[in-house]
């Protein structure tokens, strides 16, 4: 019956409020239990104010995919990324966004910087630089494939974090998916890491191309 109520009374709207269930919960029984089911999960447009006390957190992390533009083609990628788009946003953009949005939070940011591949913009320095004058902390999700030792050492106080895409650590499993010529250059990367003291991440997505990677203890 409620399923019933819900394809008949309710799913034709996207968003209701909570007057608008209000005034729908008492035309009979089956809307009655429904939307308070609706109303106590919260499914509104503006729901009652919790009895909960604000929490407050010591930073507010934000995950920004910067570009489309990568420099691999692997086989699985989401964004089918590679090229730049032709509209994509401009560092000025990007600087008038994180000022209105740490105004707005008071406190620093925790960034996920990403792509694409996040190091192929040409302003990742300049972006940088400006979180670091926002006392901002950075997280750098990246294939690795450009990270030089200079800018690591320039960034070292900011970043917090490089994770490194990978989806294998063989070297058949690694270049079926991102390619063989990448392999030596994601071995680089992850060396490069170490040598420095890097708090370093490996982003391992798990598939069928790899899943012998973890059963063989080859990951391990």
């Amino acid at each position: 019956d409620e399923f019933k109520s819900y394809q008949s009374k309710i799913s034709n709207r996207l968003v209701y409020n909570y007057d608008d269930f209000l005034n729908l919960k008492h035309k009979n029984r089956s809307y009655f239990s429904l939307i308070n089911k609706i109303i106590e999960n919260e499914f509104i447009e503006n729901p009652l104010p919790s009895k909960i006390e604000e929490q407050s957190f010591p930073f507010y992390a934000i995950y920004y995919i910067a570009t489309h533009q990568c420099n691999m083609k692997c086989k699985h990628c989401y964004m089918k990324a590679g090229t730049k788009l032709p509209n994509e946003i401009s560092y000025n953009d990007v600087k008038r966004f994180f000022n209105m949005l740490i105004d707005v939070i008071g406190k620093p940011l925790d960034i996920v910087l990403s792509g694409g591949e996040i190091l192929t913009i040409s302003w990742i320095n300049e972006l940088l630089n400006f979180l670091r004058h926002k006392k901002c902390i950075v997280d750098i999700y990246t294939n690795g494939l450009l990270l030089k030792k200079d800018f690591l050492l320039s960034y070292s106080d900011i970043i917090n974090q490089v994770q490194i895409s990978c989806e294998g650590v063989s070297k058949d499993t690694y270049g079926y998916i991102r390619g063989e010529k990448n392999y030596n250059s994601f071995l680089s990367a992850i060396e490069l890491l170490a040598s420095l003291n890097f708090n370093t991440k490996l982003a391992y997505l798990i598939m069928p191309h790899n899943f012998h990677e973890l059963t063989d203890n080859i990951f391990i």
